[in-house]
């Protein structure tokens, strides 16, 4: 019978046949996301005057690792205490080229300074080869706008055919950048793009 629906897990449940869904991901995942919200609170501290609408700028890792940000409104990004992210792990098929992809990526950041509740897009190369993305968000509501806009639903199309796996945390800043480490998961979305249709679950942690 085809998944339609996502399958609800507990917060330690184990399901060993899909080892992409283990807990461990959760705590190693937090630790990348707290260390790009470290690095885009000292972006906005040393490079203010480079950040704005339409702007993205590249500030690679001490070893080398490409780190990009887009920070449409720094201002309000650097004052406002309770944000909400969205924190984007995945593994690409081995024979994925960016194509579309790279394209569908440009033109999202094109469009980032027409959502004025999107504060700040960041993208970090991790030592596997992958991605980490972090989204920074004034509020939850956004999140369906964003998903629901053209060229996120055409993302969303051709994923299957990109990743083996994806993994989403939602979660919140309870003190905004300036206090990365009060960073704090409250659920985790997976999608398992090996099987047709995707099967996908979401894991509750805490209250938002």
């Amino acid at each position: 019978m085809p998944n339609s629906f996502p399958v609800s897990l507990g917060k330690g449940e184990m399901i060993t046949e899909r080892p992409f869904t283990h807990t461990d991901h959760i705590s190693k995942e937090r630790e990348i996301l707290v260390h790009m919200a470290k690095q885009l609170w000292a972006v906005l501290e040393e490079h203010l005057d480079l950040l704005g609408i339409s702007k993205s700028i590249i500030i690679n890792e001490p070893d080398g690792r490409y780190h990009r940000y887009v920070v449409p409104r720094p201002d309000e990004l650097s004052q406002k205490k309770t944000i909400y992210m969205v924190g984007f792990f995945s593994q690409r098929q081995k024979e994925a080229t960016i194509g579309a992809f790279g394209d569908l990526d440009d033109m999202l950041i094109e469009q980032m300074p027409t959502f004025q509740e999107i504060l700040s897009y960041s993208s970090m190369a991790l030592p596997d080869g992958e991605f980490g993305n972090l989204v920074l968000l004034l509020n939850e509501e956004i999140k369906s706008k964003w998903m629901h806009g053209e060229t996120h639903s055409k993302a969303v199309a051709l994923a299957p055919g990109y990743y083996q796996f994806v993994r989403i945390h939602n979660g919140v800043l309870p003190q905004g950048v300036m206090r990365p480490d009060l960073l704090r998961i409250t659920q985790v979305k997976y999608y398992d793009y090996e099987e047709n249709p995707p099967w996908k679950a979401v894991r509750v942690l805490s209250q938002g």
